[in-house]
């Protein structure tokens, strides 16, 4: 069951029922986390909540690293045998 307000031009409302909600939403992320570990991933852990201080961590951005003699090899192999476009 939702509430809203008569007179709310928003169209806003909320939920008398948070047990259902927290539920219906552990099982929408199960179900999604379900399709991640088939992918192959390992751990995969649900929650509804952010953890602390998420939102004062700082971005990271990707560095480039040199690539060891074999593997530039085994990449340049790799792009040599590309299929055509």
């Amino acid at each position: 069951m939702v509430k809203r307000d008569l007179f709310d031009d928003r169209n806003a409302g909320y939920a008398m029922n948070v047990a259902l909600v927290e539920k219906l939403v552990a099982e929408k992320l199960e179900t999604v986390a379900a399709t991640v570990r088939a992918e192959g991933w390992k751990w995969v852990e649900c929650s509804a909540t952010a953890p602390a201080g998420y939102h004062a961590m700082k971005r990271h951005y990707p560095e480039a690293l040199p690539l060891s003699n074999e593997d530039q090899a085994a990449l340049d192999a790799a792009q040599a045998t590309r299929l055509p476009s």
